[in-house]
């Protein structure tokens, strides 16, 4: 870009935005993970300090300022100045590695202290959403968050994908459920349109496995 726009640059701070935490590279790098062993076993409530003082960001899936549902986690770097773009990307690369990692163990903790309990938890969640008629997105979001989980570690195995998982959640939002609909929907309608959708992608799923 810098070089077809003029950009506002400083030799001492580089590129100057509209937001002073950007000021140097103005390179901000987020990644979304899926933390459900982390944040059930509780590894995740210190983390946020821990990132900040190494210069990092943890957020709920929304972005800035919102809580953490469905256990995904965005982390992106607060540092912009003084570290090149190469080296902020291979930071970032560095700190996924160890959480991967130690969420991997945290998964094993939650099957090792209570398999039977997690695939309850698992299998509820999935009966739920298989017979909803009415269901708000927060709810849907952490039931379906429970699938996941439940298919990443093998609890599910009859065909279930995170291919139909994925399509819900890019579709079960209000704009997503608007966009199908061909309308506009209120609370109750978007309440109701959503599960719908969920009942026909979890039936469209048992079919496809028969």
């Amino acid at each position: 870009l810098e070089d077809k726009l003029p950009m506002a640059c400083s030799e001492d701070c580089c590129f100057l935005t509209a937001c002073p935490t950007n000021t140097g590279t103005d390179l901000r790098a987020s990644v979304m993970l899926f933390l459900p062993g982390m944040v059930r076993t509780e590894r995740l409530s210190y983390m946020p300090d821990v990132f900040a003082k190494a210069g990092y960001a943890v957020r709920g899936s929304s972005g800035e300022g919102s809580k953490v549902e469905g256990y995904k986690v965005q982390i992106s770097n607060q540092l912009t100045l003084g570290l090149s773009e190469e080296e902020i990307l291979r930071d970032l690369q560095h700190l996924v590695e160890n959480l991967i990692e130690k969420e991997e163990e945290s998964r094993q903790k939650l099957l090792q202290a209570d398999k039977l309990g997690l695939e309850d938890k698992v299998w509820r969640s999935r009966g739920i959403l298989e017979n909803v008629r009415r269901i708000n997105y927060e709810e849907a979001v952490d039931l379906l968050a429970n699938l996941r989980l439940g298919i990443s570690l093998g609890l599910i195995d009859d065909g279930l994908s995170l291919v139909s998982l994925n399509r819900l959640d890019a579709n079960i939002g209000n704009a997503g459920l608007q966009r199908i609909c061909g309308k506009e929907l209120i609370d109750c309608e978007l309440d109701e349109s959503r599960a719908k959708l969920i009942r026909e992608e979890l039936k469209g799923a048992n079919r496809r496995t028969r």
